[in-house]
């Protein structure tokens, strides 16, 4: 039975004819949907096969008429390629004939351009030779200046080494140095100008009046040596003279030479009383030659006092000077090479040869006393070298002193000075020693020299570290203990009171 409170369409749902009705209508509808789907397909199938057929049609007439236009474009290429073939072929055949003229141009250029290149070649040969034969000339002039010049040079060394000489046997080089003043600027001159001649032979600019200038220089130089050698000969003459005439008054002047003998023997007893005072305090050998070579010393150094005191010989001094200084500070143990060329500088210097010094040319024989005075200034420079440069660089002590040995075989006196300034620099080469006074202690004795090592050795220290108690400390050393000190310390001698 049906409820009453059902819808009509659950009621029409629920009817069974009805649901079947339904069922079968729903078929229908399906079955003609499909039949249309099918037309539709039909019609499309229909519809895309036309329009394929209308595009293969186009297709094939754009085909058609793309073929037409190709044919066309390759007849217009094939006539394009024909007319630049036809230019082309033009322009070779024209570049052909430029060609072919341009060739006889440079043809004739070419057999015009060797003409001129042979005639050149054939002028350039002619001036070559020329120009050869003018440098052999020259050449030729300037070797024989050079050997003209050279045996001027020669010979003008001679006659300058014939004046050292003549001055050496001077019998009275006092009475000579007149003379040598006045020639000596002569001589500056004379031996500038050769200088000056020879640094022109080495650069190759001699000229013919250079052979005049070097035969007038050699001229006025044996008129310099005639002078020098007349002077030296009235010297000698005179001082022989004087000898001779003083050997003959011997027996009339007894006394005076009884005072003279007396006179050395009391300096001679003099000496012996100093050294008799420092026996007892000094080696009396050492004494001995300490005192003679300061005796030495200053006897030399008087050989070349008035070279020393004569203004016009002041660039003479400082020449010499260089002379010493530059090779002496140069010496160092480079190579055997480097020593024996400083060697070979100070030889020449020490026998008054020309020396070159930088652009200058140094001749210690150009004054008598020359040669003195530059081994008194090696002596010194080479004793204050040993204590400046050796200190630095203990390497050097070597060399210094190979070059001095060299030095002293061949020149003793300059052994005797460098001695003598080593004593004078440092005198304890010469040990001097205060003995212990009878009834004096240990203490007394030591005490001062003792407390003056310790205060030069650590006083700086000293004073640095404790300050103004160390002042305090020197204070008292100075106001208590010195004036005590001095008290008993003998007069005349040294130690911690000097």
């Amino acid at each position: 039975m049906t409820s009453p409170n059902k819808s009509i369409k659950e009621r029409t749902l629920d009817s069974p004819n009805l649901s079947k009705n339904l069922v079968n209508g729903n078929s229908s509808i399906e079955k003609m949907l499909i039949e249309s789907e099918e037309i539709r397909k039909v019609q499309v199938r229909e519809e895309v096969q036309a329009r394929i057929w209308r595009m293969t049609e186009k297709l094939a007439q754009l085909y058609q008429e793309e073929q037409t236009k190709e044919e066309l474009r390759a007849r217009e290429r094939a006539a394009e390629s024909q007319r630049q073939e036809t230019a082309l072929l033009a322009m070779l055949l024209h570049e052909e004939n430029l060609a072919a003229t341009r060739h006889q141009q440079l043809t004739l250029e070419h057999e015009q351009s060797t003409k001129r290149m042979n005639e050149m070649l054939k002028e350039m040969e002619k001036k070559q030779k020329e120009a050869e034969e003018e440098e052999k000339k020259k050449l030729d002039e300037n070797k024989r200046l050079l050997s003209q010049i050279y045996e001027y040079q020669m010979n003008f060394r001679a006659k300058y080494q014939q004046i050292s000489e003549a001055v050496k046997t001077c019998k009275d080089k006092q009475a000579l140095i007149p003379v040598i003043s006045q020639q000596a600027g002569k001589l500056r001159s004379l031996c500038e100008e050769f200088d000056q001649l020879v640094k022109k032979s080495k650069s190759g600019e001699l000229q013919a009046e250079d052979e005049d200038k070097a035969f007038k220089a050699y001229t006025q130089m044996g008129s310099v040596l005639e002078i020098i050698l007349q002077e030296v000969g009235k010297i000698n003459s005179e001082v022989e003279a004087a000898v001779a005439a003083q050997a003959n008054s011997v027996e009339s002047q007894p006394q005076s030479s009884v005072e003279i003998v007396g006179a050395e023997v009391s300096k001679q007893e003099e000496g012996k009383g100093d050294v008799k005072k420092l026996r007892d305090c000094v080696d009396a050998e050492l004494l001995k030659k300490y005192l003679s070579l300061k005796h030495y010393v200053r006897t030399f150094e008087k050989l070349y006092e008035p070279l020393y005191n004569d203004p016009q010989w002041k660039q003479f001094r400082v020449d010499c000077q260089k002379a010493v200084s530059t090779p002496v500070n140069a010496i160092s143990p480079v190579s055997a090479a480097h020593m024996m060329d400083k060697l070979t500088r100070l030889r020449l210097l020490l026998t008054g040869k020309p020396v070159d010094i930088g652009d200058s040319r140094v001749i210690s024989s150009a004054h008598p006393n020359g040669i003195a005075y530059c081994k008194n200034l090696l002596a010194k420079k080479l004793v204050k070298q040993g204590g400046q440069v050796v200190s630095s660089k203990p390497d050097a002590a070597f060399a210094i002193a190979a070059v001095i040995v060299a030095l002293w075989t061949e020149f003793p006196d300059f052994g005797h000075l460098l001695l003598a300034h080593f004593y004078k620099d440092c005198p304890y080469l010469v040990p001097f020693h205060i003995p212990q006074r009878q009834g004096q202690s240990d203490k007394d004795y030591y005490n001062a020299s003792l407390l003056f090592d310790f205060l030069e050795v650590a006083g700086n220290s000293m004073s640095t570290h404790y300050g103004s108690q160390f002042q305090k400390l020197l204070h008292i050393t100075c106001k208590e203990y010195y004036p005590r000190l001095k008290e008993v310390t003998p007069v005349g001698s040294g130690g911690p009171v000097t």
